[in-house]
This record gives structure tokens, C-alpha cells and sequence, in this order.
């Protein structure tokens, strides 16, 4: 190899591309090494006959990569040629290098190196003028192959590129990939309500394939039940409930008791969180214990342990206030499978979300004040079924005693000091 590239070297100009186009064709009939290539490919740079001779045989090289059947051998010929073929006059090359080693890598599901490769194209700052939808296209194809390895960071970081180029375009294929990215983004930042409504506007798209379209129906489902309890998720389930085609998919049960404020026992839920993806089922922080209130003898979890859990317990927190006039915090947790401590401190979490809670008189039933703790002796009996006013009187009574009693114990204090 050494000594006909020496020879060529030798020759005239016009000589030297006829005869770098004789050896490079050998190599790809003949058994060459991914070495070999790069030793010819850095001959060919460092020539001295000029960059059009060595861009034409570079070309001639790209073009002839598709004449290997071995993907894996292709694949090591393209690093190697990428180590020997450096410098902005060849990014036209080096680039086309690049998408096919990308294509590799994806044919293998190796996304992240897929991406990465993609990411060494100079979009930004190369000699070679990149079109907006030229760019955009790349952008897109790496937000999706970081998604698909969960690395939600570099693919937002991506995706925010492609937000200022994505209106260079009016190509629906583009617009649907894009969409289709930034509903996963979403979903994997746990901004679920968001991603639901993205998922469920893709499933509307008549170009997408009906398995495709059930797919992205399902997802807004599942992302509808993941929500957190309040307003916008009530929307989102209304939009799931009313459209026909959720009624065929698999756990149309869920949703429905969900919109329905029906409570929904755990037995029900064992077969769709089969169905989530790892970052749906992440687990959750467990919250403090409110002060004075922890028992180390209470039944029950400490709290909600995974994202379906937590948004299940403020699911059924919810349906129960719709149902009970008043219930105490033990009944709650008995309900929930929770603690009465932990109980309590969802619902002043939920409380303080502005989720059930609206002034009185605004007509709204079913409010978080239908649950109330009860921390008196173990006789006290529960007042149940009293009016709005009443068990608002109620409430008033039993704070203003509690601070009597507080104002004695501190006087008895003050007195023996």
C-alpha cells in the first residue's frame, strides 16, 4: 500500500485521480482492512495536488461505502476514515461520513452513540451553509435518539434548537416528528397534563398509521392518570372520556372511574402499571410527618411511593370528599392505605395546590374541608352529615377551645416559675 501510494505521489496531476480511483477501487473489490482505507484516505488529504482532486476522490470513497455488505465492517471503515479525513474544506464529506455511521449505530438501537455522532456535524459554525431545514431535520433526529435512551437534558437542549428553526418548514411529516418529541419531553419532565394533550392532538393525525394513533392515545391516557390532581387534569379527562376511541383500549376502566370520581382500589391498577414506561413508575420522596402528630404505632404507608401511587391516593383523597360530609383523617388513611399523619399531610399539600379548596358559598361540593382530623380521645365520638355552616361553626369551636387550653397550660406554667 505504502509503495503505490508512494508512486502516485510521483505523478502528474491529471495522472494522480486516475490512479487513486484505480487503487480505491481495489480496496473495496479486494480484502482490505478499515486500516487500509484510513492509510489511502490520508494520503489522499495530504496530497499535494489540491483540494478538488482530493474532494472528487473522497466523493468517489462515499459513493463506494454502499459496495461493503457488512454493515459492522462499514461501520469501522467510517471511524477509521473519519480519524484520517480532518479540516472545514471536506465537511461536505466528513458529513455524509457521519448520517451513515448514525445510521448504523440507530440500526443497532446504540442511540446515544447515534446522536453523538449526529452532534459532531458542524450545524452552527462550519464552513458548509447548512439550510434551516436541513438543520432542523438533524435536530430532530437527535432529540428523538437521546429520548429513546432517557437522557430528557441534552434532548430538551436539542429540541429548543429545532423550537426557532421548526417555522422554516411546512413539510406535516417535520411538524409531526417535532410535535411528537416535544409531547415525550414533556411526559419525561413528569409535566403530564401537558404531554396528554399533545399525545392526544397527535392521535388525531390522519397520516399516522391507526396502530400509531392508538399508541399515542393510549400514552395521553396514561399520562391523563399519572396527572395530578386538580382542574387541568379534570379537562384532560373529560376531552379522553368523550372521545369513543378510548373506549377499545385496555384500561378505559381506569379512565372512567377517574372521571367519574370513583375511588379506584389498588387490585385495579396491578395490569396498567405494567404498561408505564421506567420514568412513569419512578419512585417519589417520602413526606416530612407533621410535627406532633406522628405515631410510630399508626397502620399504613408513610406516604405514596411511586408516581402512580401519588397520583391514585390524590385521585381517591378527592372521590372521597365527593362522597363523606366528614370523615377523619384515620378513615382517610384506612381508605388510602396510608397513615392518619399522612393522610392529613396530603390533603393540606393538596390544599395548599388550590385543588379542592374554594371560598365558601361559591357552590363547589365536595371540598377538602369535609375532611377533618380528629386528635381528642379515642371515645370521642365523629359529628357526621352536618351542614356546610354547621361543621364551619364546628371547626371555629374547637379551634377557640383548643387556644383556651393552650392560654391555661401556659398561665399553669407561668405560675409555677
Amino acid at each position: 500500500m505504502d509503495d503505490r501510494l508512494s508512486t502516485i505521489s510521483k505523478q502528474g496531476q491529471r495522472e494522480r485521480q486516475a490512479s487513486y480511483q484505480v487503487l480505491l477501487n481495489e480496496l473495496f473489490q479486494g480484502p482490505a482492512s478499515p486500516s487500509d482505507f484510513r492509510t489511502f484516505l490520508a494520503a489522499v488529504v495530504n496530497d499535494s495536488a489540491g483540494t478538488l482532486l482530493t474532494r472528487a476522490i473522497l466523493q468517489s470513497f462515499v459513493d463506494g461505502l454502499e459496495k461493503i455488505s457488512d454493515p459492522a465492517n462499514k461501520a469501522e471503515i467510517i471511524k477509521e476514515s473519519l480519524v484520517a479525513v480532518t479540516g472545514p474544506s471536506f465537511e461536505e464529506q466528513t458529513t455524509a461520513l457521519r448520517l451513515k455511521l448514525a445510521d448504523y449505530y440507530e440500526n443497532n438501537e446504540e442511540w446515544t452513540e447515534a446522536a453523538k455522532v449526529l452532534q459532531a456535524i458542524p450545524l452552527e459554525s462550519g464552513h458548509r451553509t447548512f439550510s434551516d431545514v436541513e438543520r432542523l431535520d438533524i435536530y430532530i433526529r437527535i432529540v428523538r435518539l437521546l429520548l429513546e435512551d432517557d437522557d430528557t437534558v441534552s434532548a430538551e437542549g436539542f429540541h429548543n434548537r429545532a423550537a426557532l428553526l421548526i417555522n422554516s418548514t411546512d413539510n406535516k411529516e417535520t411538524h409531526l416528528k417535532y410535535k411528537l418529541n416535544h409531547a415525550k419531553i414533556l411526559d419525561s419532565r413528569r409535566k403530564f397534563v401537558e404531554a396528554g394533550l399533545r399525545y392526544h392532538e397527535i392521535s388525531f393525525v390522519g397520516e399516522l398509521a391507526e396502530s400509531d394513533r392508538d399508541l399515542a392515545l393510549s400514552a395521553a391516557l396514561n399520562c391523563a392518570v399519572l396527572s395530578p390532581a386538580g382542574p387541568a387534569r379534570s379537562r384532560l379527562l373529560a376531552a379522553l372520556y368523550r372521545d369513543e376511541r378510548t373506549k377499545v383500549l385496555a384500561h378505559s376502566n381506569i379512565l372512567s372511574k377517574m372521571f367519574l370520581d370513583h375511588i379506584i382500589a389498588p387490585s385495579e391498577l396491578s395490569g396498567f402499571a405494567a404498561t408505564l414506561q421506567p420514568h412513569q413508575m419512578a419512585r417519589v420522596a417520602a413526606s416530612a410527618p407533621i410535627r406532633g402528630f406522628e405515631d410510630e404505632e399508626e397502620e399504613g404507608k408513610k406516604g405514596p411511593e411511586t408516581l402512580l401511587d401519588k397520583a391514585v391516593m390524590e385521585h381517591n383523597l378527592l372521590s372521597a370528599s365527593r362522597i363523606y360530609n366528614n370523615i377523619s383523617f384515620g378513615g382517610v388513611g384506612l381508605l388510602l392505605g396510608l397513615k392518619p399523619s399522612a393522610a392529613e399531610q396530603m390533603a393540606r399539600r393538596m390544599v395548599d395546590r388550590i385543588i379542592m379548596f374554594e371560598p365558601m358559598g361559591v357552590g363547589t361540593e365536595g371540598m377538602v374541608s369535609n375532611v377533618a382530623a380528629k386528635h381528642g380521645e379515642e371515645g370521642e365520638e365523629e359529628e357526621l352529615g352536618a351542614r356546610e355552616t354547621k361543621r364551619w361553626d364546628l371547626q371555629i369551636r374547637k379551634t377557640a377551645n383548643s387556644v383556651e387550653e393552650i392560654a391555661f397550660r401556659v398561665e399553669a406554667i407561668m405560675a409555677t416559675v
